[in-house]
């Protein structure tokens, strides 16, 4: 199965697309300059005739990791009632 990502975003003077490919290969990245700014339609008509034409750089293996930012909160931080709520239940 390939997944392809399209962001298209405006630097300054040019509209960039930025298309993110990933496979059992792994993930690799294409980048297209767009005269003007293209609409959803001009960018899905430009995926299906021009995909095997985009230059995408070498794949990449990769390895989601996904870390916890907020850790469970202690019995410390937690608010009055809900400390109580807390005890009365472990009772």
């Amino acid at each position: 199965m390939v997944t392809v990502k399209a962001t298209i975003l405006f630097d300054g003077s040019l509209w960039l697309g930025i298309f993110e490919r990933s496979d059992k290969k792994g993930f690799a990245i294409a980048r297209q300059m767009f005269e003007g700014e293209p609409s959803d339609k001009e960018i899905y008509s430009f995926i299906l005739k021009n995909y095997d034409e985009l230059k995408f750089g070498l794949p990449e293996p990769f390895q989601l990791v996904i870390e916890r930012e907020n850790p469970p909160k202690s019995q410390e931080t937690l608010p009055p009632k809900k400390k109580k709520r807390k005890r009365r239940k472990n009772v």
